[in-house]
């Protein structure tokens, strides 16, 4: 869950063609990250979802989707027995970017 917002870059949210905006926040790590948010962006009621990606974190389980451990270590047991295709997983490799 997203706590706070840190910081928006606005260089690239200027850009027409840009199809992201990247934006710096706090997140709760008791929780399973989010893959995406319905927010009303306009503030008339109209609401858009916005899929999220997150970028840099080194201890994230791609099955639980919970920060702070890996897939090897996760403490869901159905997790390390049969591990999941990349279809079946919360979020994809590209977290690891």
């Amino acid at each position: 869950m997203i706590r706070e917002v840190k910081e928006v870059d606005l260089e690239n949210a200027r850009d027409e063609a840009s199809m992201y905006l990247r934006v710096r926040v706090v997140i709760s790590i008791d929780v399973p990250l989010q893959r995406c948010l319905r927010v009303d962006l306009s503030g008339t009621g109209v609401v858009t979802t916005i899929l999220l990606r997150y970028e840099r974190f080194t201890d994230y389980c791609f099955t639980c989707g919970f920060v702070g451990h890996v897939v090897s270590k996760c403490p869901d047991e159905s997790v390390q027995s049969e591990p999941l295709s990349d279809q079946q997983r919360r979020l994809g490799a590209w977290l690891r970017t």
